[in-house]
């Protein structure tokens, strides 16, 4: 097992996200955000610039002229297909290996991490009111402390499961049993050493035990939801399995019955067929 000061040395030596990503992230934080501010930070970076002209011109969108500038493309696109797209795109590179010690084989928890953040939105527009700011990201986010931690808890998987079954336990109460820490709060210091805001921050520490959050309560609870509906249609379903107690009061929170999380999950379906088809065209 490796100790917490060693862990946090590894956190500090992952790079860090892009500053188009960071100036990205702080641009859709502000309502009165224009496609004019979002140009000027895109086109910074070659690279993204490429893939959202190459998104804007495929087949997927069916434009009958072809789009040249970054300035059409976001005007067609707008900015919340835009950042999200973005944000996406990194995350498919920064999850794209297996989690081995979670029983994630590759893409699995990219595809939950989508699945999850595309929820959230979904159950956002139902329930929260006015702007809904970092809740996508926080939700894509939510498991980034289980690629550091994965090859740790491949060692000592064998316990952890043990204390799950003998106990019949949470798999994060475990995991902090044996491990001293949950892959929630790996996530949330590499969060914070990425100088990420602080309701990303509180998305991904409190994602498991949203009645803690003192602050960004409604996106907390919304990050929650979205992964036990995530988890419960099969993405992301490793080692951890179903043992991922559903917060009561995040559903009273928001006034959800089962037969809202069934159309919410119909929705997640569609949409997440729609992102893996997004990524494919980036390349």
């Amino acid at each position: 097992m490796i100790a917490l000061d060693q862990l946090v040395k590894r956190i500090q030596q992952v790079p860090p996200l892009p500053d188009v990503v960071l100036r990205v992230l702080e641009l859709s934080e502000d309502p009165e955000c224009s496609v004019k501010d979002l140009v000027e930070v895109v086109q910074l970076d070659q690279g993204i610039t490429l893939r959202v002209l190459r998104l804007c011109n495929s087949a997927y969108f069916g434009i009958p002229r072809e789009i040249s500038t970054l300035r059409e493309a976001l005007v067609f696109l707008g900015n919340n297909t835009l950042v999200n797209f973005i944000l996406t795109s990194y995350a498919a590179d920064f999850f794209r290996g297996a989690s081995r010690g979670y029983g994630l084989d590759e893409g699995q928890i990219w595809k939950h991490a989508v699945a999850t953040a595309v929820g959230a939105d979904i159950i956002g527009k139902r329930v929260i009111q006015g702007d809904r700011g970092l809740l996508f990201t926080g939700a894509l986010l939510h498991d980034v402390g289980k690629v550091i931690l994965s090859e740790h808890v491949e060692s000592e998987l064998g316990r952890i499961a043990m204390m799950v079954e003998e106990e019949n336990c949470p798999f994060t109460e475990a995991e902090k049993a044996i491990l001293g820490y949950t892959h929630a709060e790996v996530g949330a210091q590499l969060a914070a050493a990425w100088n990420l805001p602080p309701v990303l921050v509180n998305s991904i520490l409190y994602h498991h035990e949203p009645s803690r959050a003192r602050e960004h309560q409604d996106e907390v609870s919304a990050v929650h939801v979205a992964n036990a509906v995530s988890l419960s249609m099969g993405y992301g379903l490793g080692k951890d399995g179903l043992q991922v107690p559903l917060d009561q009061g995040a559903l009273q929170r928001f006034d959800l019955e089962t037969d809202d999380l069934i159309a919410i999950a119909a929705q997640v379906h569609a949409a997440l067929n729609t992102a893996v088809d997004l990524i494919k065209i980036r390349n």
